[in-house]
């Protein structure tokens, strides 16, 4: 991929959804430390070609806490105690 104004070949990066009916917006509340999580995980997968946002980073989190969760055995519910 070229970049137009200045004729620089660039790596390809991935993008960001687009705004189409596959999307969808939420709205949720996180802990304050969170944000400072996200925004040293954002530092890590920024290049010198694309600065990656908290946001971004926070997508790129669900996405990998999501496989996560989903390969992981479920956990057994204790014993009531009589």
């Amino acid at each position: 991929m070229r970049n137009a104004r200045h004729g620089v070949k660039q790596r390809r990066m991935a993008t960001r959804p687009s705004r189409d009916k596959s999307t969808v917006q939420v709205a949720f509340r996180l802990p304050a430390a969170w944000l400072a999580e996200a925004d040293r995980l954002a530092d890590e997968l920024s290049t010198d070609e694309r600065r990656c946002s908290r946001t971004d980073a926070l997508r790129e989190a669900i996405r990998r806490g999501l496989s996560i969760a989903a390969d992981k055995p479920k956990a057994k519910k204790p014993k009531a105690v009589r």
